[in-house]
């Protein structure tokens, strides 16, 4: 890489050539000079190197090479003074004390020009740093995914549910980490062959709340479940466009 005393030099005029001490890579992979920087008093020089791409011809679709990191050099003599970040497309601060660079996973970060810890700043490429702000085409992060609705879960004592005729009242409650609450249909069932002894019936809430779910009994329901009898049964719940219960609670039923 060549620094001139004039932008319109050509290489033949260089003032100074900066090397790496070797120009292969471990493995014999030779090494990619780009996005070369000075910074305003023209006493360091910034660029990005990387490796050769391995396949034949990539360098073509990959001018920038692999694995860059983001070296600062002194103009005067062309030696390394410091690698400052992994990434490319550094741009020196109009002080020359920090350098801004895109790094390898797309965020920007901002460093020393001596070297020391990247900042990270925000996501975007090509930065360039000049009058005092720094500007690059920023690119928004991916959409966060909504938080999914939970079931909840039944609460049960020790006693057996009380079914007052076709009514059952059940408890669902719904955890304080639910962000987007809890909503559903609540339903009783058999225990062994899965059949329905109540109607469906939905309900919604908020997270780290608790309601009472109405079940309306079906005629199998009022058969399987004679008055004054405990009698075993499940309590489930399904979530909202779910096609299997979410929640199976065993519980004990008594119809009076």
């Amino acid at each position: 890489m060549c620094v001139v005393a004039n932008p319109t030099d050509d290489a033949d005029t260089c003032v100074t050539r900066v090397r790496e001490p070797s120009p292969q890579a471990p493995g014999g992979r030779d090494v990619v000079f780009s996005h070369p920087t000075g910074s305003p008093d023209g006493t360091l020089v910034a660029a990005a190197l990387g490796l050769q791409p391995e396949a034949a011809g990539a360098l073509a679709d990959n001018p920038v090479g692999e694995e860059q990191v983001v070296n600062v050099y002194d103009a005067a003599s062309g030696a390394k003074i410091t690698q400052v970040g992994e990434g490319l497309n550094p741009s020196f601060s109009p002080d020359g004390t920090r350098i801004v660079f895109q790094g390898r996973d797309g965020w920007l970060y901002v460093v020393g020009a001596q070297g020391g810890t990247p900042r990270q700043l925000v996501q975007g490429t090509q930065p360039t740093w000049g009058g005092g702000s720094i500007t690059a085409p920023v690119t928004a992060p991916p959409p966060l995914e909504a938080a999914p609705v939970e079931a909840g879960t039944v609460k049960v004592g020790r006693k057996p549910l009380k079914a007052k005729g076709k009514k059952l009242t059940v408890k669902v409650a719904c955890p304080a980490s639910a962000e987007a609450g809890c909503a559903g249909l609540a339903q009783l069932r058999t225990q062994k062959k899965d059949r329905a002894l109540s109607k469906a019936r939905s309900y919604r809430m908020a997270a780290g709340r608790t309601t009472k779910v109405k079940l309306t009994l079906t005629r199998k329901g009022l058969n399987a479940l004679p008055k004054g009898k405990v009698r075993k049964a499940r309590i489930t719940l399904t979530t909202e466009g779910a096609d299997k219960p979410t929640v199976r609670k065993k519980v004990k039923v008594r119809r009076r």
